[in-house]
């Protein structure tokens, strides 16, 4: 083999691979600061993420507990409401039981009722014995209604009417209000 003396001229390497070289040592020094750098980001992030995930909890717990509190009150109103109705006397029916039970003959001038102990005492006339009587006969088939039926007084007035007072013990059936609202 041959030796030669001369010696050749290194040859230049192209441009394109030397900026080639330098930005893949510039990658491989950004590459595990960039790494670092986003798992630094990543951490921040998660514990901004778990802070606000309490502060949601913590508002929606008191927004919670302040609807809960509002919808107990409101319940509360309501059941209280209920128990009133349930509770309340009224008297509508007495009116209609005494419209559709009392004699053509026969009119009642006063009444007075016990409301607790539904005591009802009337006060009325008739034209004769008979009519006080089929009155009295009328209430006493009101069994559903009338417990029981006294004829306390009778009296003959100066016109020829009967005058005459009638005690009345009613079931309770007749005071109920959830039997008219419907």
């Amino acid at each position: 083999m041959e030796e030669q003396i001369i010696p050749k001229p290194i040859a230049k390497t192209p441009l394109i691979i030397n900026i080639l070289f330098y930005i893949s040592i510039l990658a491989l020094i950004l590459a595990p600061i960039s790494y670092f750098y986003l798992l630094n980001l990543e951490k921040k992030t998660q514990e901004d993420l778990s802070m606000l995930e309490v502060i949601l909890t913590e508002e929606k717990i008191d927004r919670e507990e302040e609807l809960e509190r509002e919808i107990f009150g409101y319940q509360n109103r309501i059941k209280d409401f209920s128990d009133l109705l349930d509770t309340h006397q009224t008297f509508y029916g007495l009116f209609d039981f005494l419209e559709k039970n009392c004699h053509p003959k026969v009119w009642f001038s006063s009444f007075n009722l016990e409301a607790e102990s539904h005591e009802l005492t009337l006060v009325g006339e008739a034209e004769n014995f008979q009519s006080v009587e089929q009155q009295l006969f009328i209430f006493k088939d009101c069994v559903e209604e009338i417990s029981n039926v006294e004829l306390s007084e009778i009296t003959i007035q100066e016109e020829g009417a009967i005058g005459f007072a009638l005690s009345l013990s009613l079931k309770s059936g007749l005071f109920e209000f959830n039997k008219f609202i419907h």
